[in-house]
């Protein structure tokens, strides 16, 4: 079965928000619409099945699959109002044709040409189709909770009162916007937006039970936070949510490139399930500090492939607890180029990889087809 769980959403895209500058609010719109609502909602002319395969008709309906012109990563859509019943839920495209047509796998579902009101749209990151994942709002203010069963309950609280930042924080419970309890970190950590109005890009990738967010600086993608549940190696680790965002309100404060530290990364509770701590990240010696920052050459001498390490996360700087989910370390110094898309990985087939920059010299990597668990 095609994975559906992991998602990726950019400020490009037909009907996203392109709302981060400035403002006070302009982040939220964007988290609202990929954690949330979905976006480009749009009524189907026809929806057909035939041999498995489903055949959706709109006229220009705006889903398109992220390529470099050789490989495609297609999106995920939410189907709703759809009779058969089967039809209606979240489905990776197989297929689009043409700007008026897109394609399915339905397995199990007979041929049949489907009735009802039926609208598709982006699919959400968190929400289901019958529960928001906004838990609390407010003026500017919303608290984010991941409503699969598998994920732990934390919570995930964006104050973006401020105009050129946003402040976040994780709480294990909340009553009220204002009001939660087991609050983490108890410093501030930030999330930089744009330093004038001019709307900035801004790209959304993650799972069910985890979230990456970049905003683009002046063409660097140095700001970004990442909220959610590691890869834990604790049986039973009810409390390995993470939260790594930057230590400074200013542009350029992003600190996900970084390796061997604690700064701007903190766990939900200890390994003893007591109190929060730091969460210093490792990986290939080789690339020294950072992600992406030093190595072999691209492509590798031995193979002409792209080479990458995961990237562990540790209690502290003393036990290794887990991994970061869906993040890969490029093993070549400053390359690929943003934005490249890389499969035919030998120890991860079928999965495509998007190489994300983090200013001039860093470079990160995003598992885009999943599964991440």
């Amino acid at each position: 079965m095609t994975d559906t769980t992991v998602r990726y959403y950019d400020s490009t895209m037909t009907g996203a928000p392109n709302t981060v500058n400035n403002t006070a609010g302009g982040l939220l719109s964007v988290l609202n619409a990929c954690l949330d609502t979905g976006f480009n909602s749009v009524t189907l002319t026809s929806l057909a099945v035939s041999s498995h395969v489903a055949t959706a008709t709109k006229a220009n309906h705006g889903f398109a699959a992220l390529t470099d012109g050789t490989i495609r990563v297609y999106p995920v859509i939410r189907i709703s109002g759809a009779t058969p019943a089967e039809l209606n839920g979240d489905w990776r495209l197989a297929s689009i044709p043409d700007a008026d047509t897109f394609t399915f796998a339905t397995p199990g579902i007979s041929d049949q040409t489907a009735s009802g009101t039926i609208t598709a749209k982006r699919a959400p990151l968190w929400s289901t189709a019958t529960t928001s994942c906004v838990a609390h709002t407010g003026t500017n203010k919303a608290a984010y909770r991941r409503v699969d069963p598998l994920a732990t309950a934390m919570v995930l609280r964006v104050d973006d009162t401020t105009t050129t930042y946003a402040t976040v924080k994780g709480y294990e419970a909340m009553t009220d916007i204002d009001t939660g309890s087991g609050a983490w970190p108890s410093a501030a950590r930030y999330l930089y937006k744009a330093a004038n109005s001019t709307p900035v890009g801004w790209a959304v990738i993650g799972d069910a039970c985890a979230v990456y967010v970049w905003t683009n600086s002046g063409d660097y993608w140095a700001e970004s936070l990442f909220f959610g549940d590691a890869l834990s190696y604790k049986a039973g680790d009810a409390y390995h949510a993470l939260l790594i965002a930057a230590t400074a309100s200013s542009a350029f404060g992003s600190i996900m490139r970084e390796l061997g530290t604690v700064n701007g990364a903190d766990w939900c509770r200890n390994l003893a399930q007591a109190a929060t701590v730091g969460a210093a990240r490792y990986s290939h010696a080789k690339s020294g500090s950072y992600l992406g920052y030093a190595g072999n050459a691209w492509p590798a001498a031995a193979d002409s492939g792209f080479h990458a390490w995961p990237v562990e996360v540790w209690d502290g700087t003393t036990a290794a607890r887990g991994l970061m989910p869906g993040l890969w370390n490029p093993l070549h110094a400053g390359q690929p180029p943003h934005g490249t898309l890389i499969d035919a990985i030998p120890q991860l087939p079928g999965r495509v990889l998007q190489v994300r920059k983090e200013e001039d010299y860093y470079r990160l990597a995003l598992d885009l087809t999943g599964p991440w668990r």
